[in-house]
Parts: C-alpha cells; structure tokens; sequence
C-alpha cells in the first residue's frame, strides 16, 4: 500500500492528540528521562527541541490539546515524562490520575 501524496507521518502523530478533543492546541512543557526519547520523537517528530538538563533528562515544549489522550500518553510512561507546565494541564492530569485511584 502505498501512502498518500502529501504524508506526513510526523504531521499525522502529532495530531493524534486531538483527534478526541474540540480544544484548540497549546504549549506543554514536559521533563522527560532520556530512555523515552525515541517515544517522544515518535509522537512529535524529529524536529522538536530537547534542551539536557543533566545526564538523564531532557526538556521540551510541545504543541497539544490536553486532554485524556495526551494523558494516556504521558502516564504510559510510567512516571518517565513529567507534566512541568502550564500549571492547569499538570493539575487537570493530577486530577484524572487522583479520579482513578479514587475508583480502587
């Protein structure tokens, strides 16, 4: 099967986020341990910006429509990628994760 004239895979992730949300996009700061590099390419292409912070971790600004998605994501990493800004993203993603561990 060939791919359509016009394919941009990196595009296409990256917009996976919002597929479930009518939000417009922001800028999210996320902290990330470096063993997830290759999942945040994946999801937002090559050419993001990373800056090191020290010999583990990284941190980058991405463009996203916050929501269950996008959160799924993060908590998939298993703490590896931090929510670092805006303050109501980290704290809408604290209130999902304290929803479900309230249903335990």
């Amino acid at each position: 099967m060939e791919k359509p004239d016009g394919y941009d895979v990196s595009k296409y992730t990256t917009e996976v986020f919002r597929m479930f949300s009518t939000d417009e996009p922001i800028n999210v700061t996320l902290r990330c341990e470096n063993c997830v590099m290759k999942s945040v390419i994946d999801k937002f292409g090559m050419k993001i910006k990373t800056t090191s912070l020290d010999a583990d971790t990284f941190r980058t600004t991405v463009k996203v429509c916050a929501g269950p998605t996008f959160y799924r994501w993060v908590f998939g990493a298993g703490g590896k990628i931090v929510i670092e800004s805006p303050i109501e993203t980290r704290n809408e993603y604290r209130e999902m994760l304290q929803n479900a561990l309230n249903q335990l």
